[in-house]
């Protein structure tokens, strides 16, 4: 969803799994973690790097603190086949949304089958790397996550503004908001 479609309940939800839910646990578990010299896995996803049209997401992509030998690695996950997009084949943007002049796009966008790295081939690359002695920091595995990767180390901080827009054909809705902003002057 938009950033300013967005609803603030599902976002507190979202945020009570995906950052107070690792807080929690390894608040919890420090004692185990720090006696088996264990590690933190945190699931990240390229959708914390790009500024992704659709995907108002937070993702914890920072480092968590790694003290007393607990080791800590942040797996960057591509697109995955899972699950998760089924839910979004129905949505649709709320009534009298700014993106409104973009509605045939979104519904493309939310029906859309990416391209995806199987969930048994993911676990075959993330599980040995989070059972090295020194796992990376970062872990980029998935689809996706080559040219990600790539633009993120090489390419200027605004590059995704370049290569998206025309992929989610952002002009259509400049040129509804010129429009709007001077209806409404």
């Amino acid at each position: 969803m938009t950033g300013i479609d967005t609803d603030v309940r599902e976002v507190q939800k979202m945020f009570n799994v995906n950052v107070f839910g690792p807080m929690r646990m390894v608040h919890h578990f420090h004692p185990m973690l720090i006696k088996a010299r264990g590690t933190i896995v945190n699931i990240g996803s390229v959708g914390g790097i790009v500024p992704y049209m659709y995907g108002c997401k937070s993702f914890m992509l920072g480092r968590t603190e790694a003290k007393q030998d607990v080791k800590v690695t942040t797996i960057i996950s591509g697109n995955i086949g899972t699950n998760i997009l089924k839910s979004d084949t129905a949505r649709t943007l709320p009534e009298g949304s700014f993106y409104a002049p973009l509605a045939r796009e979104f519904q493309e966008h939310v029906q859309r089958v990416p391209d995806t790295t199987p969930r048994a081939v993911y676990a075959g690359h993330v599980v040995p790397q989070t059972l090295k002695a020194n796992p990376p920091a970062w872990y980029w595995v998935g689809a996706t996550t080559g040219i990600v990767r790539f633009m993120d180390i090489f390419g200027f901080r605004t590059v995704w503004d370049y290569i998206l827009w025309p992929v989610f054909n952002l002009g259509k809705l400049r040129q509804e908001t010129e429009v709007w902003r001077r209806g409404n002057e």
